[in-house]
């Protein structure tokens, strides 16, 4: 049976020394309190309130968001524009809506079940975990058209944080508490152990998008246009985990992370440490090319057609691992089987009870990050107050994350289509993407085939004055989507 995570905790705190005997002597386990932050902000569906929620390939409700979808609508422009994306920040408790309490007791019963109830107290951990928004700009766009030997022209800059993750733990964890007597050298000894855990964990990944861009017009009723866009991404990941501890024997009392431990011999290399780290830094940047073409069939229908080239983006730098562990636990070959088989006796030093050894290691990782190139056509149907837009979407190659060659997790995108709905102050778009999962080669089960990504997106947008609009999304494409967009003319 493959054990979680805080079983290997629960090894380490309740068997160090309970060796001989079947009956485990558990006096005390006290969990205490563990509090988690998750935050995640921005949104992969791209720039703006006004064209995004319909496909983003048919003008319409053009502005300087434009930039990031289809720069060809930037010569179609009837003024300057600038577009300002906010993501308000809203953390509810998630407790409120999961039962996080029976969940954790449940957990830890099953755990505790394998070694023997706690003769005296027991104190189940409480959780309690906030999740929602980090309240941030998300983007911004400035785009000016212009008159060039009497065509139409448009340029434009932007900036977007597509995605933004923080992630913050903080906690307590595990007090336990044993008391048991052991066979040593033919003589029944007394051993007495308490532990204690306090952990913190900080994740922050962010990707930044600088966009610019470039219309005209090659016809009376045709417009190209041609983007830039370099984004940057980085990740950091600071975790450690203090473990604290004391062992009493014959009147003794000795604590781990103690550098005057007698029985120690530290001039040697010995240790008594059980602190754990985890230490992660990659970035990397990428470029990508989009292009575009809008035709105005009639006053009230309009096609469009954009495409993508691929990107492939690898992180560099660095992370890092301490582990110091005691030298009778088996954990290298991971958690499985009888408490028992988790002890090797072989190892057991009496004479140094608190002995730990330090297991310090560079991982090496090379991230990548694979976006797939891709052709979008659509066409809106409408005026300002009423519109029906439709897209149709064609990829080529893999949406992907791999930290390590052959061990890839991601989908290969094939087709998309979306059908937005605009009535000039509402609009309601859904939206799917259709594509199969990609597995490391030799990994067992069979990958997922036509696997939909749905989206669905709603909102309402209104005039604060006549030249400023602003607009509100809620959505999911997958990951929630709450954001403001203000667009000013001028």
């Amino acid at each position: 049976m493959k054990r979680r995570p805080y079983t290997v905790l629960l090894v380490l705190l309740l068997n160090s020394l309970t060796l001989a005997q079947s009956e485990r002597p558990i006096t005390e386990l006290l969990g205490r309190h563990v509090q988690v932050e998750v935050s995640l902000s921005g949104s992969f569906l791209g720039m703006g309130g006004s064209v995004a929620p319909l496909g983003g390939v048919a003008a319409g409700w053009a502005d300087a968001s434009c930039l990031s979808w289809n720069p060809a609508a930037l010569p179609l422009l009837a003024r300057r524009s600038v577009v300002l994306d906010w993501v308000p920040g809203a953390k509810p408790e998630v407790g409120d809506f999961l039962q996080l309490a029976s969940t954790v007791n449940e957990q830890m019963d099953a755990v505790v079940d394998d070694y023997g109830a706690p003769s005296e107290v027991v104190a189940y951990p409480t959780l309690s975990v906030r999740a929602g928004f980090h309240p941030m700009v998300s983007g911004f766009a400035l785009a000016v058209p212009f008159t060039l030997a009497e065509r139409k022209w448009g340029i434009g800059i932007g900036y977007r944080e597509p995605f933004a993750l923080l992630c913050a733990l903080a906690g307590t964890g595990l007090e336990v508490a044993l008391d048991s007597e052991q066979e040593v050298q033919g003589e029944v000894r007394r051993i007495r152990m308490r532990t204690w855990l306090d952990v913190s964990a900080d994740l922050h990944a962010k990707a930044h998008e600088f966009i610019v861009g470039a219309g005209g017009q090659i016809g009376p009723a045709t417009t190209f246009g041609i983007s830039l866009t370099r984004m940057a991404l980085r990740a950091e990941c600071n975790a450690y985990a203090a473990v604290e501890g004391i062992v009493e024997m014959s009147g003794g009392e000795y604590a781990f992370n103690d550098p005057h431990d007698p029985r120690i011999d530290f001039a040697r290399g010995e240790q008594n440490d059980l602190h754990q780290s985890l230490f992660a830094d990659y970035a990397g940047e990428v470029w990508g090319v989009r292009l575009g073409l809008l035709h105005q069939v009639s006053q009230r229908f309009q096609v469009g057609l954009t495409v993508s080239t691929a990107r492939r983006m690898r992180l560099s730098g660095e992370d890092s691992t301490v582990n110091n562990r005691i030298p009778f636990i088996r954990m290298q070959d991971g958690i499985g089987g009888d408490v028992e088989d988790l002890i090797d006796a072989t190892k057991i030093d009496l004479a140094k009870l608190t002995l730990t050894e330090r297991l310090a290691s560079r991982n090496g990782l090379s991230p990548e990050l694979r976006v797939p190139a891709s052709l979008h056509l659509g066409c809106r149907w409408g005026s300002d107050k009423t519109a029906l837009s439709v897209r149709l979407s064609a990829y080529a190659g893999e949406l992907s994350l791999a930290l390590k060659k052959g061990q890839e997790r991601s989908v290969r995108l094939r087709y998309g289509a979306a059908l937005g709905f605009d009535v000039r102050y509402f609009f309601i778009a859904l939206s799917s993407e259709l594509g199969e999962e990609i597995r490391p080669a030799g990994e067992g089960g069979t990958p997922l085939q036509n696997l939909p990504v749905p989206r669905f997106v709603m909102g309402a947008r209104a005039p604060l004055l006549s030249e400023l609009w602003l607009t509100c999304l809620l959505g999911m494409e997958p990951e929630p989507l709450v954001r403001l967009s203000a667009r000013y003319e001028f």
